[in-house]
This record gives structure tokens, C-alpha cells and sequence, in this order.
């Protein structure tokens, strides 16, 4: 994608970019992938899905490493789908062909990617497919899920009651909040973090609606047009930030000539790149979905932190890496790495704003300080990541 090529040549040279909108994707049984407009609802197609994947019905992602997934009311597998160009890739096959998984989800806490096929919960493998039985709902028919990760909650519709449901990950179990009303056949749902609203978009009205959560009714945002719209998933606009201090060799050399790629950190031991740390959300402190994120790094513990202002000099080594945040130091959380990546916050941790006490117009800079205790540069047993800075909006 064009505009994300851009934002991260701009990062690279260590200048400032603005936000960079959300998206809404959806993908129809026939396999066309849209862009879904959230102001009116009307699509625009942007390539098709490969033919492998027979009818798709669910989408998901998974916000640390970006991975979208996607499962098939008629191929009894889970896959991995490029939207740049539509290649859909085989993870894994279900254990049973009795699966029609429609529902797909990631839940941020949990690392944990969800299906739902005919009211019953699974937890999936992002890497192997593999689905283990989580307990039924008493629900048949098409399920959908949606995840609000300020709440740690997971939420369902099902095709055949027009409710809205939240689901307990334990058991299964799905729990009426109230009618949807205007909606009647919902066919996917998805979280929009950057603004704070569930969408969900219908088979039978093609009409895309915003989802009042707290009591189930379904509100019309437009018409989709003819089709048969079914997964759908939200990807969140990067925040307006700018990216510094980097292991590549265009400032401050790596303790150990340990280069990193463009825009990341010093090389480590798993990660040739080095470890990069991004940001999606809206750094505001009356709306905060500021969220920090951490790839490229063992599977250790990362200490995500704040400063104040930018380590003097363009960068200090420090360890395997290079030191990029400094000034007043607030330790925000420390994460533990899962597939080399982690985030901050995770529910239910405090916001980025309220655990660095930010202020508007405050200008803060962010950095991963993570542990990587193999034999590799220095006798240190750790590395960084590039630095970030974001100036509070109101």
C-alpha cells in the first residue's frame, strides 16, 4: 500500500508524519475484498481473494504483527491473507470437516486468535490452525465476534436471533444484551479502536451499522450496495509520531557494528532487522488509544518507557543498542514477548497517557529497553528498539 510505503520512508529519516486514517475491510462469499467507507458504507473493491479459500465469512488480525486471518464457511482451514493483493496462504486444516467456522477474532489480551462456527466458541493456533473447543452457546447458525480491547470484552451476533451477545472465553457461554433491531442477518463485525465504535454489516439490508453496545441496538451508517458482505476487520490509522535514534548506520553506530534495517533498532540475536517499536491510535488525551508496539525481539521481557526528550546526540550505546529516550524516565509496563512481539497497554493496564501523567501539548518520547541473553554483541544481556516521539494532543 502506497501511503504506508511512504510513512515509513518519512519515519526513516526521522521526520514527523501526520495520522494516517483507519481502514475497514470486508470480503464477500464470492471472495471481493473491499474498502469499506465508515462515513456512508459505501465499498470499493481493492483486489480478490484466492480461489483456495471457497466462500470466506470471517476476518481477524492480530495488531502486533499486523497478520490478517481468514476462515471459510466451505474449506474447513485457517489462512493467512495478504489485502495488497489478495493471496490468501493455508496456516492449517480444522480437525473435523463439521466445522463451519464464520466468526473470527484476535482478543489483544490474550494473544489468542477466536472462532465461532454455529454458536459454539474455539480457540485457534495463529500458527497451526489447530482449534480446541471452548464450550456452546445453545446458539445455531452463523456467529460473528468483535473484540473491545478498553474492555477486555468479547462480543457476538448470530444470524438467526438479531441479538447481541457477550461471550465468556471459559465456557462459551453467551450472555443477551439486547435486540440489534434494524440489523437482521449480521454477517461480520469489527472494532474501529481509533474512534471507539463496533460495526457490523448485514447480508440481507446490505447496510453497514454502528452497534450501542451497551444495549444492543444496531444504527444505520449506509447503504454497501448489492452483495453478500461477510467477514469484516478493522485496521487502525498510525498515530502521528516520529521515529528516531536508529540501529541502521545513519547516526550513532551499533556497539558492535551490529546494524540494524531502516528504521529499527541494533541487530539482535533472532532478528537480523533488529527490533522495531510503532504506534497506532490516537494520542489524545481526551480519546487515548495510543498504542505501543514492539516487534523483532526474543520472547523475553520488554520494558516499554517514556521520556522526556531525545538522548542527546542523536543516540548513546547502551547495551547491545542504542539508548533514544531521556529526560525524566517513566517505566510504563513491563511485557512478556510472544512470537518476538508485544504492546502496551494491554487491558488492564492504564493508558499511555494516564501512566505517563501526559499533558496536552506535551512532548514524550517512547522506547522497548528488552532482554536478549544469548552470546551475541556485548556482555550485556539486552538490546532496544528505535525511539518514537508524540506531541499530546487535546
Amino acid at each position: 500500500m502506497r501511503i504506508h510505503t511512504l510513512l515509513s520512508t518519512l519515519a526513516v529519516c526521522g521526520l514527523a508524519v501526520s495520522a494516517d486514517a483507519g481502514r475497514l475491510i470486508a470480503v464477500d462469499s464470492s471472495r471481493a475484498l473491499y474498502d469499506i467507507d465508515i462515513a456512508t458504507g459505501a465499498k470499493t473493491q481493492i483486489g480478490t481473494v484466492t480461489s483456495s479459500t471457497g466462500s470466506p465469512s470471517g476476518l481477524a488480525r492480530n495488531p502486533l504483527n499486523g497478520h490478517i486471518y481468514l476462515c471459510s464457511s466451505t474449506v474447513d482451514s485457517l489462512f493467512r491473507l495478504d489485502i495488497t493483493n489478495g493471496t490468501a496462504t493455508t496456516v492449517g486444516a480444522f480437525s473435523t470437516t463439521t466445522i463451519v467456522m464464520h466468526g473470527l477474532e484476535w482478543d489483544d489480551s490474550l494473544n489468542t486468535l477466536w472462532g465461532a462456527s454455529n454458536g459454539n466458541l474455539f480457540q485457534i493456533s495463529p500458527t497451526s490452525g489447530a482449534e480446541t473447543a471452548m464450550g456452546a452457546s445453545g446458539l445455531t447458525s452463523f456467529t460473528n465476534l468483535g473484540y473491545v480491547f478498553a474492555t477486555d470484552t468479547l462480543y457476538a451476533t448470530n444470524i438467526g436471533t438479531d441479538r447481541l451477545y457477550t461471550v465468556d472465553r471459559v465456557t462459551g457461554a453467551m450472555t443477551m444484551i439486547g435486540p440489534l433491531m434494524t440489523a437482521l442477518n449480521s454477517s461480520g463485525l469489527a472494532y474501529d479502536t481509533d474512534n471507539g465504535l463496533m460495526y457490523l454489516i448485514d447480508g440481507t439490508s446490505d447496510n453497514l451499522y454502528t452497534v450501542d453496545l451497551a444495549t444492543g441496538a444496531a444504527t444505520v451508517v449506509g447503504s454497501t450496495g448489492p452483495g453478500n458482505l461477510q467477514g469484516l476487520v478493522y485496521i487502525p490509522g498510525d498515530a502521528p509520531v516520529t521515529s528516531f535514534c536508529f540501529g541502521d548506520g545513519s547516526g550513532v553506530a551499533c556497539p558492535c557494528a551490529n546494524t540494524g534495517a531502516p528504521g529499527h533498532g541494533c541487530r539482535n540475536s533472532v532478528a537480523i532487522s533488529g527490533a522495531i517499536l510503532s504506534a497506532t491510535g490516537n494520542a489524545s488525551i481526551a480519546n487515548d488509544t495510543f498504542l505501543l508496539q514492539g516487534n523483532s525481539m526474543p520472547n523475553s521481557s520488554a520494558l516499554f518507557f517514556q521520556g522526556t526528550a531525545q538522548q542527546a546526540g542523536g543516540g548513546q550505546a547502551f547495551g547491545d543498542g542504542l539508548r533514544c529516550a531521556s529526560g525524566t524516565i517513566t517505566r510504563l509496563g513491563i511485557k512478556a514477548n510472544v512470537f518476538g512481539a508485544s504492546q502496551y497497554p494491554n487491558f488492564p493496564d492504564l493508558s499511555v497517557s494516564v501512566r505517563g501523567q501526559c499533558t496536552v501539548g506535551a512532548t514524550r518520547t517512547y522506547q522497548i529497553w528488552y532482554r536478549n541473553a544469548a552470546a551475541f554483541c556485548t556482555p550485556s544481556t539486552f538490546n532496544l528498539t528505535n525511539g518514537l516521539q508524540v506531541t499530546w494532543l487535546p
